[in-house]
């Protein structure tokens, strides 16, 4: 009887510590709030473009500053590039957690695309998607497609 007794203990400590474990893990992510930029739909004939702006926050909805922001567009397809041509930027986030993507250049193709957002901080990771739209007026669209005369519209 004294060696089975002395199993529960143990059993009751390793659950402890499963539990333990995972309540420290939970807390080791990051969030991401996006502020600015999810549903966003572009004109591909403009320069314009609204910049995704995000918060990172730890566990408890602190803000994190200088975490590690890695924006990352679209390989192919509806989507852009920053900084010279890439793909994707880093950059840090500030005293409030917040940070932006500045400078994306859109391409001309039009749809639905994904912005993915990774963080790091200290041994902490956490990722989001930012939903955009490129899209084009019919006017603009008509008129600069290869061979297009502008439309004219009958008048009765």
């Amino acid at each position: 009887m004294t060696r089975e007794w002395n199993k529960v203990p143990i059993i009751k400590l390793s659950l402890l510590t499963i539990v333990l474990a995972a309540r420290v893990e939970g807390q080791s992510s990051l969030r991401i709030v996006v502020l600015e930029g999810d549903g966003a739909i572009h004109n591909v004939y403009s320069v314009e473009t609204v910049a995704p702006r995000i918060r990172v926050t730890d566990f408890a909805g602190r803000s994190v500053a200088f975490a590690a922001v890695t924006f990352v567009l679209p390989a192919s397809g509806p989507g852009g590039t920053v900084s010279g041509g890439s793909k994707n930027i880093t950059v840090a986030s500030d005293d409030n957690g917040e940070a932006s993507l500045v400078g994306m250049r859109l391409n001309r193709e039009l749809g639905q695309w994904i912005i993915r957002v990774e963080v790091s901080c200290r041994g902490r990771a956490g990722s989001a998607s930012i939903e955009q739209i490129s899209a084009a007026p019919v006017e603009a669209y008509l008129e600069n497609r290869p061979g297009a005369r502008p439309a004219t519209v009958a008048r009765r």
